[in-house]
């Protein structure tokens, strides 16, 4: 599976990612790779749509051979995702430039990401019963 097997004629009608037609060709050629070794269809349907944003989003600023430690930073303060879905975005951005030039900026970037973690509260079978007995609303249930 390619970037959602979309036909270069296409690709090439968007003027962000027409603007740098390397990053398409690398990241087919990573998700290729990973389609050969193995990789779910799955995870590769999810790189590809990672590296399609990624790609609008550099498309507007940056050549495939300016990629370096400024672009990563570029790229978390313009993706538009969580903390979290953006180190997961980084990650695959990062392989499929290694995979293409032997190099990975993200790592070279030296990122330091927030290291709070998130309370989590756990509940019983009984507590949740309650719980589900008080919601007032199908959209309470639906939440719990």
């Amino acid at each position: 599976m390619v970037l959602d097997n979309t036909n270069i004629k296409d690709y090439l009608k968007d003027d962000a990612l027409k603007k740098n037609i390397f990053f398409y060709f690398f990241s087919n050629a990573y998700l290729e790779y990973l389609e050969e070794h193995g990789r779910k269809e799955s995870t590769i349907e999810l790189y590809a749509n990672i590296l399609k944003q990624i790609i609008k989003v550099l498309g507007k600023e940056t050549t495939f051979d300016e990629v370096d430690e400024r672009t990563v930073s570029f790229l978390i303060r313009k993706l538009t995702v969580s903390e979290a879905t953006a180190r997961v975005y980084l990650h695959v951005f990062g392989n499929m430039m290694e995979f293409a030039t032997g190099s990975n900026p993200v790592r070279r970037a030296k990122i330091l990401w927030n290291a709070s973690e998130i309370d989590r509260i756990f509940i019983d079978r009984d507590q949740f019963s309650v719980l589900l007995h008080h919601a007032t609303t199908d959209t309470d249930k639906v939440a719990l």
